[in-house]
């Protein structure tokens, strides 16, 4: 009974403070673990769903400002100033970001969509892209057709036909009235 005897009174304040300590050191715990089993995917998908604004910088320098519409296996589509780009995950050097993501156990909301599907996803929309590939070069054109791992892109600059490997692909830029 509190209030008759102040030495119990002590010891109930006492007991629940220890257990509000506890349980900070166990969040704590947790979120430390959590961070350490964090990805790249998992932070992006994060982003996505507060709808935050990022900057993504691809290891070629590029920079490209806008919000994470969704993360697949190995692309994460952006919704960017001028249309959608899409960014082969490997091709990510740093994301910037004034928003916080709780990293957690949950799962993330990484989906299964890879480059190769949103290059054949493009294929015969005729809609005008420009696909960037490791290293830098750029081409701008329309996907005629995808195969297995290569795409046929019908450039304007080059009044040709350039067949391009889909490994090699680290961005593709389009409308975001497209795929």
């Amino acid at each position: 009974m509190t209030g008759d005897d102040p030495d119990l009174d002590t010891e109930l304040a006492e007991a629940r403070l220890d257990a509000a300590v506890d349980a900070r050191r166990r969040r704590r715990a947790e979120a430390e673990l959590a961070a350490m089993e964090a990805s790249l995917a998992m932070l992006l998908a994060g982003w996505a769903a507060v709808g935050a604004a990022v900057v993504v910088e691809t290891g070629s320098g590029r920079v490209h400002s806008g919000r994470v519409l969704a993360v697949g296996e190995d692309v994460v589509m952006l919704e960017a100033i001028g249309g959608r780009v899409a960014i082969r995950l490997s091709a990510v050097g740093a994301v910037s970001t004034a928003a916080e993501v709780v990293i957690d156990s949950r799962p993330s909301a990484v989906g299964t969509t890879t480059m190769l599907e949103v290059i054949a996803g493009l294929a015969g929309t005729r809609e005008t892209i420009t696909v960037v590939r490791a290293g830098g070069a750029q081409s701008a054109g329309e996907i005629d057709w995808c195969g297995d791992d290569v795409a046929c892109l019908s450039t304007t600059e080059r009044g040709g036909r350039l067949y391009v490997s889909v490994a090699s692909l680290n961005e593709v830029s389009f409308s975001a009235s497209s795929a």
